[in-house]
């Protein structure tokens, strides 16, 4: 008898549904890994999450601020000065020895000793140059050399007025402050802040003034 040759087995293919379903799946289980695995970094990375408690926030050490350092006190020394005032024996100004206490280092501090010093007049036989009711506002030193001096509005209003008068107070001022602080070269007098054409309508004040020797009685 003649044996009938075998028929081989054909395969069952998957059908497109399973294959689908499969790799849904798959997909879906790889979703829930990362989701799973992110989830587990997050939790490490904050732990107050699942307990529920904050974090303490991190204690700085306290800085406490520097003790205020207080000023050295200003060491005034004693110095002869000159001031000069109207001589009544004449048209010139003359001078006036004087003992004063001014800081030598501060510029400032001796045009203050200085002015205040003609305010209240000369000592002797002089004549005062000044009103004595006038206030010293404030000093200023600019580049130069040029000390500005700003005074109130009485050195103008209760001048006595006259050529010789305006020249004598200006000069008083100027001389007494070149002649004793080395710093300064010229000195702008104001009048409440101000730089006034004249003090009484003679003496063009709107320019700083320069040392004046000839006005200065000698000997």
């Amino acid at each position: 008898m003649t044996k009938k040759p075998k028929q081989k087995k054909k395969k069952k293919l998957a059908s497109p549904t399973k294959t689908s379903s499969s790799i849904f799946c798959r997909t879906l289980l790889l979703l829930f890994l990362v989701s799973l695995t992110g989830g587990a970094i997050f939790l490490l990375k904050n732990p107050e999450v699942v307990t529920m408690i904050s974090p303490r926030p991190e204690r700085l050490p306290t800085k406490h601020p520097p003790p205020p350092v207080s000023p050295l006190p200003v060491k005034k020394t004693s110095a002869r000065i000159g001031l000069y005032f109207s001589d009544p024996q004449s048209d010139f100004l003359a001078k006036e020895v004087r003992t004063v206490m001014w800081n030598r280092g501060d510029p400032k501090d001796q045009i203050d000793v200085i002015v205040n010093e003609l305010i209240k007049g000369p000592q002797g036989n002089l004549q005062q140059t000044i009103p004595s009711n006038v206030r010293l506002r404030n000093i200023v030193i600019k580049k130069k050399g040029v000390g500005v001096i700003d005074l109130s509005k009485e050195l103008s209003q209760n001048h006595p007025g006259g050529t010789l008068a305006e020249m004598h107070t200006i000069y008083s001022l100027v001389n007494s402050l070149l002649l004793n602080i080395a710093s300064l070269k010229q000195v702008q007098i104001l009048v409440e802040g101000q730089a006034p054409e004249t003090l009484k309508g003679h003496i063009d004040c709107r320019t700083p003034f320069d040392l004046n020797r000839s006005i200065i009685k000698s000997g």
